[in-house]
């Protein structure tokens, strides 16, 4: 930061050699502090004469207030991908991949994969994915059992039948076998939502972000309605497909 702000300064101050006084348009900076903790901050610099002075605004709260108002768009605008894809869609296959798309292009997230369930082995098999450059799932195995190197988010979402939120892949002891991975691939934190059959917990909606602390209240019960539309879709199919066995 130092350095893009000495060189911005001095091209505001060669700029300005010719004039009395002048006064530069703000310009933000993202600052990584050493805990890791990200601020921003505005810079405003003005000059009289010879004497030349640099402003310094603290705009965190209000960067951030900014960007949750953006997330929150991109969720609405999924909701309603979410919707369309539902009417439209004639197969399980189509609404999953279909699903994992919007969260992508629409919600901008790095990855999104519909894992679903085998009851009998408990195995947790990909139905969907977008958005996966790396291969992180392929190299996924993952059982919705007990088993102490399969107990990541996926298999205490389909155990538990509720959301598991990791904002942070390095704070969560839950993650560590999936960690080398995630740092791979960019992601820094990730959320698994249940997805139900006629009541039954069968899937999980997998969501990664590349960013800490991405799933807050809001966009958590934002995801867990698109999920519950999933669910509500698949119920849809079924009664169709035993329909038109019929």
């Amino acid at each position: 930061l130092r350095k893009a702000v000495e060189a911005q300064w001095k091209e505001d101050v060669a700029r300005s050699a010719t004039q009395r006084s002048f006064i530069t348009p703000p310009r933000e900076y993202r600052l990584t502090c050493k805990n890791g903790n990200k601020r921003y901050v505005e810079i405003v610099m003005r000059g009289v004469g010879t004497l030349h002075i640099a402003s310094l605004n603290d705009i965190t709260i209000r960067k951030i207030h900014q960007e949750e108002i953006e997330r929150l768009s991109r969720l609405y605008a999924v909701l309603s991908e979410v919707n369309q894809a539902i009417v439209r869609v004639q197969s399980r296959e189509e609404l999953f991949s279909r699903i994992c798309r919007v969260l992508v292009e629409f919600g901008g997230f790095k990855m999104a994969w519909i894992g679903w369930l085998n009851p009998e082995t408990q195995e947790v098999r990909p139905a969907a994915v977008f958005g996966d450059s790396t291969g992180y799932v392929e190299g996924l195995r993952l059982y919705a059992n007990e088993t102490p190197e399969q107990c990541g988010q996926t298999g205490v979402c389909l155990r538990e039948g509720r959301p598991y939120v990791c904002n942070d892949f390095f704070q969560d002891p839950r993650m560590a076998p999936w960690r080398p991975a995630a740092v791979r691939a960019g992601f820094r934190g990730s959320a698994a939502f249940p997805i139900r059959l006629r009541g039954q917990v069968l899937g999980a909606l997998m969501i990664y972000s590349g960013q800490i602390g991405l799933f807050g209240d809001k966009e958590i019960g934002l995801l867990e309605e698109a999920a519950s539309h999933v669910s509500f879709a698949l119920d849809h199919l079924e009664i169709e497909s035993e329909t038109r066995r019929a």
